[in-house]
């Protein structure tokens, strides 16, 4: 009898490591890890999304999943762009200029925010990179007040899945507990969002519910 004494991976390891051995995701997506108010904030698209744009610029994420370059009758240099988001993969173009000042976010599994011009021929479409931002880096930075509700039951009981104790400047965190049909504010000083995404599978689960406000 077979018993694996290894410990689990966490769910960032386990992304790696997929992304590594097998060129893409399978289990799950790193964006999975922040908001859906994040990107709504930002405007950040999903990209069959970005079809039905006014204009011809929007601005979407992914991880990088391939880069390959090109040399083009001048020498100079550009580049495709595999880049993963959620369950699609998509190709991006980025020249000369651009690829230069932002060659060192080109790794695979980094986590961007691209600036693209829209180009339709005839419904032959070019996504060309004008900008690009680390997602984490940006994310980081917005401040985030966090509001969550629950009861005091489930706030003992998921506390230490929800928030822990490290002090973020630029966030803020409220709880609001029903006892005895009066709401209780509890301000969570010098704490923080363990994960978003916990944050949005409680409240699936009906175990919580929270709001979100960035800025």
């Amino acid at each position: 009898m077979f018993i694996n004494k290894f410990p689990l991976w966490n769910n960032t390891k386990q992304l790696d490591k997929e992304l590594e051995v097998l060129g893409f995701y399978l289990s799950d997506h790193p964006l999975n890890e922040y908001p859906q108010e994040f990107f709504d904030t930002y405007n950040i698209k999903k990209f069959d999304d970005i079809f039905n744009v006014d204009g011809n610029f929007a601005k979407v994420c992914g991880a990088i999943l391939d880069v390959k370059e090109r040399s083009n009758k001048e020498g100079k240099k550009y580049a495709f762009l595999t880049v993963s988001q959620f369950k699609t993969q998509f190709e991006l173009s980025i020249f000369s200029e651009n690829l230069y000042k932002y060659r060192n976010y080109l790794n695979e599994g980094n986590l961007l925010i691209f600036d693209i011009d829209i180009i339709n021929n005839n419904g032959d479409y070019r996504f060309i990179v004008k900008r690009i931002q680390d997602l984490k880096e940006v994310f980081e930075k917005a401040y985030k007040r966090i509001n969550i509700y629950c009861s005091p039951e489930n706030l003992l009981q998921y506390k230490n899945k929800i928030i822990k104790n490290e002090d973020i400047k630029n966030q803020s965190i409220d709880i609001f507990l029903n006892i005895n049909d009066k709401l209780v504010n509890i301000s969570c000083k010098n704490q923080s969002i363990i994960s978003f995404k916990n944050l949005k599978t409680f409240k699936k689960s009906k175990i919580i519910d929270y709001s979100l406000e960035l800025s």
